[in-house]
């Protein structure tokens, strides 16, 4: 984040905050267990995190995904975005070379425009889930996936590269 704190995410157990320049203090943010849970509770199965302004972080969750100010961590789940209700497990986020926000959840990928997230048309490998993202200067996008290999997205296309392929 803005201020080089370090953000953790661990099974079960919430989201810590490790802050080096302060002498490597943890701040704990646990999920709430039992009763109903509230969109602006903590993830409690927190797997990716991405800070696209100073006051502003993502958090990927097997839950959803968590809109959060910072530096107090104060969260909303995304209730809004239909394309969430049925892609409950997001595990990675990144912004590609544009700016734009990239989700990869368990059997899509999904991109933020006008204020939610919706599903990118194309996406060859339904039912694969997506683990990270890297941006090549070229301008492309390489997703990593569980399973289906590697996917470039350039110019709005999709292109699969797997063991067929030699990878």
């Amino acid at each position: 984040d803005p201020w080089g704190s370090i953000w953790v995410g661990a099974h079960e157990k919430g989201i810590s905050r490790i802050d080096p320049k302060n002498a490597n203090r943890v701040t704990n943010f646990p999920p709430r267990f039992g009763g109903v849970r509230r969109a602006d509770d903590h993830p409690p199965n927190p797997r990716d995190f991405f800070s696209d302004r100073p006051d502003h972080m993502w958090v990927a969750s097997l839950d959803g995904m968590r809109s959060c100010t910072l530096p107090a961590l104060r969260c909303l789940r995304d209730t809004v975005s239909p394309a969430l209700a049925n892609d409950l497990g997001v595990h990675a986020i990144a912004a590609d070379a544009q700016g734009r926000l990239w989700a990869g959840a368990d059997n899509s990928v999904l991109r933020y425009d006008n204020g939610r997230w919706e599903h990118v048309a194309g996406w060859p490998l339904g039912g694969i889930q997506v683990r990270s993202f890297i941006n090549t200067p070229d301008g492309a996008l390489w997703i990593a996936t569980g399973g289906g290999g590697i996917v470039r997205y350039k110019d709005g296309h999709f292109t699969q590269v797997s063991a067929r392929d030699g990878l």
